[in-house]
């Protein structure tokens, strides 16, 4: 065995011992000193919300170096079989910083984070978009890419502002109009993910839909307003990006999202 063999073999068998395949998102934040203390500024704005991150020069560490790198900062329970990094979970505060970022530079949109008229957990009206404040960061991304798909369908086609606007007379014949103006939304939230680079989330944000839209079909036909929980929406059929066409924001009386 070469020498290099040896000391290989030897740093291999220092690494601890534990379960495999868990994610490292999940482990606490060990190589930045006092990072637990860290508080972001609360502020109405996005990017100063507790809740959806802080501007800081200073970042935790997203991605730790592979094992074959021969050490590690935490146990290797860390880790994918083989040396291979396991699939990090989904920072939704970042994914939807960066959603806003686009939203606000490329499509010339407004984005508030903050309280919203009624018990409405969204609300947008052409050129704004606000989210609930209380929302956690996987619905307020939902919320988001929903209401940004309505607000380009708004934009572009004046018959599908028109049934977006409708808050009341809606019949059982109406719904699967309904239905494709809602999943169009969803579909055009999926594509602005994907123009951000985030291509994991299709299989999410498809149950999300899904269960949306149980939520709204009971609340048209029976008016009640009934939450589904995600796994609810598990038997909608996934979604596919459609293009997002160009388009000039205006504005037209708000609409809440439920």
């Amino acid at each position: 065995m070469t020498a290099v063999a040896q000391v290989s073999n030897l740093l291999y068998r220092r690494l601890p011992v534990g379960r495999l395949n868990s994610n490292p998102a999940s482990q606490p934040i060990r190589t930045l000193a006092g990072w637990k203390r860290w508080k972001p500024a609360i502020s109405r704005r996005v990017g100063r919300s507790p809740r959806y991150g802080a501007a800081s020069s200073i970042r935790p560490p997203t991605n730790r170096p592979p094992i074959y790198t021969l050490f590690c900062a935490a146990s290797c329970e860390d880790w994918g079989v083989n040396g291979v990094a396991a699939q990090p979970a989904v920072d939704f505060r970042t994914v939807f910083r960066e959603l806003v970022q686009r939203i606000e530079r490329v499509y010339s949109l407004h984005v508030t984070v903050g309280p919203v008229t009624g018990s409405y957990t969204g609300q947008f009206d052409g050129k704004e978009i606000w989210v609930d404040l209380d929302k956690d960061p996987e619905e307020a991304v939902f919320i988001l890419v929903h209401l940004f798909g309505h607000t380009v369908q708004w934009n572009i086609d004046e018959k599908l502002r028109v049934l977006g606007q409708a808050n009341s007379g809606v019949t059982q014949q109406d719904l699967p109009r309904i239905y494709q103006y809602e999943r169009q939304a969803s579909q055009l939230g999926l594509a602005l993910l994907e123009e951000t680079g985030e291509f994991r989330l299709a299989r999410w944000l498809t149950d999300r839909f899904g269960a949306d839209w149980k939520f709204l079909a009971h609340f048209y036909r029976t008016g009640e307003k009934v939450r589904f929980q995600s796994d609810a929406g598990a038997d909608e059929p996934l979604l596919t990006a459609v293009p997002i066409p160009a388009f000039v924001p205006q504005r037209w009386p708000p609409r809440g999202a439920f």
